[in-house]
């Protein structure tokens, strides 16, 4: 994969695809609402797992304290 652009906004990179000829891997449930809005066209990608795969890592401010939904949220994706 040659990647030559990385934007972090989802609406930037639907702006960006939707005025230019660029191609974008996105969430699907970000590119359906897009879609849905004329926007953009969804391609079918054929072993998306290949070039769509990379590592996901789950952050927050060191020392911070949690409310207890978050607590749980948190908690229960470091299992």
């Amino acid at each position: 994969l040659d990647m030559k652009l990385e934007i972090n906004d989802n609406d930037s990179i639907i702006s960006a695809v939707s005025g230019s000829n660029y191609i974008a891997i996105l969430s699907e449930l970000i590119a359906k609402k897009a879609e849905d809005a004329r926007l953009i066209k969804i391609l079918d990608v054929l072993e998306y797992s290949v070039i769509a795969k990379r590592d996901i890592f789950m952050i927050k401010l060191k020392d911070k304290k949690l409310r207890n939904l978050k607590k749980k949220f948190w908690e229960y994706l470091m299992k």
